[in-house]
């Protein structure tokens, strides 16, 4: 028998788009943190407990789990339910794992229903559910996934850097990740190095506005201002706030 135990699943999604360089620095262009969805399983070969109380208290510790699946708890709790040994049997023989593969297959519609799901991940995904073997289901949700993500993850970058307003910071973030190659780097770039390579650029942009011949005293005030204040405060100076100034 192949008892359980379950361990979160977390979505890194994808970050598709751009960044201009002068375009703002809020929160709402960065990536979308990371959404739990249903638990996956790691197997252990185990013998079948032999008498009733084993059973229970078997079964028990799968509920107990705060991160089991709808469907494995619905078929424990039908097995304890009916409570016979043949039942408790089942499930944990078989049950459980036809539940898991629900389970499995349901955390997989959860990553294709995000919007932000990139492409790779959603060709992995259709894959194992083509499959529809557990060893399939649970390799997606365990490590295919993470490769298909790294390669959505680099396009977003090429991305980027194929968008002729990328600032030269951002480009030199945007190489140092991709030189590195690794899964941690990626989303680095991503989720923040990018940002602050942004807010770099921005700096520079406004630089270049104070130094422009003819520059007004309240242009120049309002540039000023903006150095001073936060990367908000830049972006919304590079975006907006200098063609307000009369």
């Amino acid at each position: 028998m192949r008892l359980v135990r379950m361990t979160s699943l977390a979505v890194v999604t994808t970050v598709a788009g751009s960044m201009l360089t002068l375009a703002p620095l809020t929160a709402a262009a960065e990536p979308r943190q990371a959404v739990a969805t249903a638990a996956i399983t790691q197997v252990a070969d185990d013998p079948v407990p032999g008498t009733e109380e084993e059973l229970r208290a078997t079964i028990q510790a799968i509920l107990d789990d705060p991160e089991v699946g709808v469907g494995v708890r619905r078929e424990a709790l039908e097995a304890l339910e009916t409570g016979t040994v043949e039942a408790m049997t089942y499930f944990l023989e078989t049950g459980w794992q036809v539940a898991q593969d629900e389970d499995n297959r349901f955390a997989i519609f959860v990553i294709l229903a995000d919007p932000d799901t990139g492409r790779a991940v959603r060709d992995a995904a259709g894959a194992a559910l083509r499959d529809g073997s557990s060893e399939a289901l649970v390799y997606f949700l365990e490590t295919g996934r993470w490769i298909a993500q790294d390669e959505d993850n680099r396009f977003a970058i090429f991305v980027i850097l194929a968008d002729p307003e990328t600032g030269r910071a951002v480009r030199d973030a945007a190489g140092v990740a991709l030189r590195d190659g690794s899964s941690e780097a990626l989303v680095y770039f991503l989720e923040t190095g990018r940002w602050i390579a942004q807010d770099e650029d921005n700096t520079f942009a406004i630089f270049v506005i104070i130094g422009t011949p003819g520059i007004s005293a309240a242009l120049r005030a309002a540039a000023v201002a903006a150095l001073d204040g936060t990367p908000e405060d830049r972006a919304y100076f590079i975006e907006t706030g200098q063609y307000e100034v009369e």
